[in-house]
């Protein structure tokens, strides 16, 4: 009688999933409306954050990378925190959970690698500076490694060997940016009205917070949680700022997130100017 229940359970499962995919999944497939340009002007940006290195989703990875093949973006937005820095960290070195620098510096290559694989030559790819590698690395070498702070080879462009993979960095506010950006804001503007930073703010609404702090549209990431929010004043009525989720596992999150578990989604996120 178990058996015969088991049985019937899963099959009771099993068609409700097909169902599901043929009512709310199949209609989308290959039928993506944001590969058609509104206007022949019109500029498409795809925007993705916290991959964290080796605690990236796979899935969630080949789903940008094939839209991005599909929909040939002006503009892909790498909104930091692909590089997490665990080993340089001072947070918990929890076994398992910590990953070699070197490592996490050959993947971020790979990683960009594989875009360029994909997308027109023509492609813009931009990022920008972090809470996890960059961060963690400035502090790592003021409170550390003191001696080794100077060196040019230190510099955050060096380390990511961002030249040979022609990608444009918008890393300031530190002795290790790249020369020329120590006393710049991290952040890129982009079409010469909407804002890319990697973000500050936390709490229910962080899409909202950045749009009332920056006044302009643009996109954040850092709180691992997908959020859109309008201007919800006069001046503020035709800028919209959009939060990304993730790309990490959430089993990663065991270890510092306190509690029932982490709110966190999976998102990239896609505009067009």
């Amino acid at each position: 009688d178990q058996k015969l229940l088991h049985a019937r359970t899963n099959k009771t499962l099993s068609d409700h999933d097909g169902r599901y995919i043929k009512r709310f999944i199949q209609p989308h497939i290959n039928k993506f409306p944001e590969l058609q340009r509104a206007t022949a002007q019109a500029r498409m940006g795809v925007f993705i954050s916290d991959t964290h290195s080796l605690f990236m989703d796979p899935f969630y990875w080949e789903s940008f990378l094939a839209f991005c093949e599909d929909a040939e973006p002006d503009v892909i937005g790498l909104v930091a925190d692909h590089v997490d820095g665990s080993e340089i960290s001072t947070h918990p070195h929890v076994p398992g959970f910590t990953t070699n620098l070197q490592l996490e510096l050959d993947m971020f290559k790979a990683m960009v690698t594989e875009i360029r694989e994909r997308v027109p030559a023509s492609t813009r790819i931009v990022l920008v500076g972090d809470n996890h590698f960059f961060d963690r690395l400035t502090r790592y070498l003021t409170q550390v490694s003191r001696a080794l702070a100077g060196l040019r080879s230190l510099k955050i462009d060096a380390l990511m060997g961002l030249d040979e993979l022609d990608v444009e960095l918008a890393m300031g506010g530190s002795f290790v940016s790249p020369t020329g950006q120590e006393d710049s804001r991290p952040y890129l503007r982009l079409w010469d009205r909407f804002n890319m930073t990697h973000g500050t703010k936390l709490g229910v609404n962080p899409a909202l917070q950045e749009l009332r702090s920056w006044n302009t549209s643009g996109v954040s990431g850092h709180v691992h949680r997908d959020q859109i929010m309008r201007g919800p004043v006069a001046g503020l009525r035709r800028q919209i700022w959009m939060s990304l989720g993730s790309g990490v596992i959430d089993e990663v999150a065991k270890y510092y997130v306190k509690g029932a578990g982490p709110a966190w989604s999976r998102a990239w996120g896609i505009i067009e100017m």
